[in-house]
């Protein structure tokens, strides 16, 4: 993950974080169905993403929903919620 961060010309102010980001997204990805994480990665792909910034964009719904739940009091934050939505197409 580094050396491909490396290569893109990507900084990474700290790599532990982005690290467990990665590895959440591409596990969610393994998963097929069971998140909406692979259909919305070969989405943003194909509208012109490469493969990493699509893993960075999925990743940024999933920290914010993960940080909204860590406020969120009584019920746990339904993290499966919001990726197929807040993904949509990105423009630019």
């Amino acid at each position: 993950m580094k050396e491909d961060h490396r290569r893109a010309k990507v900084p990474l102010p700290n790599a532990n974080p982005h690290a467990t980001t990665h590895v959440t997204v591409e596990n969610q990805v393994a998963l097929d169905d069971a998140y909406p994480v692979q259909s919305v990665l070969f989405r943003l792909m194909e509208e012109g993403l490469s493969s990493l910034d699509a893993i960075h964009a999925i990743g940024l719904v999933l920290a914010e929903r993960f940080f909204a739940g860590l406020r969120e009091e009584g019920q746990p934050a339904d993290l499966k919620c919001g990726v197929s939505g807040r993904a949509e197409p990105i423009d630019g």
